[in-house]
C-alpha cells in the first residue's frame, strides 16, 4: 500500500443512516463528515474496488461509484462487494458472480457461493444439499461432498462432513 494511513482515511467514505429511521435511507459521508452521496438508498455496503453495493427503493441491488452514479444498474436480489474484479450476486434465490461491467461470468446455478481465494470458492449447487468447490469460471472442481463449507481465508476453508469438522486448502 502506498501512502500513509491518514491518506487512506482521507479517501474513505462511510455509509450513514438517519438515527431516527429504523429502516430509513442511507447515504455516504467523506472523512470530514460531509455528505457526499445523499441518503437515498435502503441499504448499502462499504466501497470496495471503487464501487459500493446499494439497495434501491424497489429492493433491488446494484453498484454505485464514489460520485453516487449507478455503474451497474439495480437488478439483483442480493449483492456482495467486489474482490479482484468479481462479486457474488443473487438473482431470485440463486447465486452467481458478475464482473465490473455487471456481466454474469458465473451463471446463478448455486444456492450460495463463498469468497474466492485464489482460483477456488466453496459453492452449493442449486440441485444439491452439499457443498463442493468451483473455479473462477463456475466449473465444479470438487464435487459436492461437504455438509458445510466456510469461505476460504488465508488459503484454508473449514468444512463439515457428518459430525466431523476439518480444513481443506486452496
Amino acid at each position: 500500500i502506498q501512502g500513509s494511513a491518514s491518506d487512506l482515511i482521507k479517501k474513505a467514505m462511510v455509509e450513514i443512516q438517519r438515527p431516527d429511521e429504523v429502516d430509513g435511507h442511507r447515504g455516504y459521508i467523506d472523512h470530514t463528515g460531509k455528505l457526499v452521496i445523499p441518503l437515498r438508498f435502503r441499504s448499502g455496503s462499504e466501497f470496495a474496488e471503487g464501487l459500493a453495493a446499494v439497495k434501491n427503493s424497489r429492493g433491488k441491488w446494484g453498484y454505485i461509484n464514489k460520485l453516487g452514479k449507478w455503474v451497474i444498474q439495480p437488478k439483483f436480489d442480493q449483492a456482495q462487494n467486489f474482490r479482484k474484479g468479481r462479486a457474488t450476486v443473487k438473482v431470485g434465490r440463486h447465486a452467481g458472480v458478475i464482473d465490473k461491467s455487471g456481466k454474469l461470468v458465473i451463471p446463478p446455478n448455486f444456492v450460495l457461493i463463498g469468497r474466492f481465494e485464489g482460483e477456488l470458492a466453496c459453492a452449493r449447487p442449486k440441485d444439491s444439499q452439499q457443498w463442493g468447490l468451483i473455479n473462477r469460471t463456475g466449473a465444479l472442481v470438487v464435487s459436492p461432498k461437504f455438509d458445510w463449507c466456510d469461505g476460504f481465508h488465508n488459503g484454508f476453508a473449514r468444512v463439515q462432513v457428518g459430525k466431523k469438522w476439518g480444513y481443506i486448502n486452496a
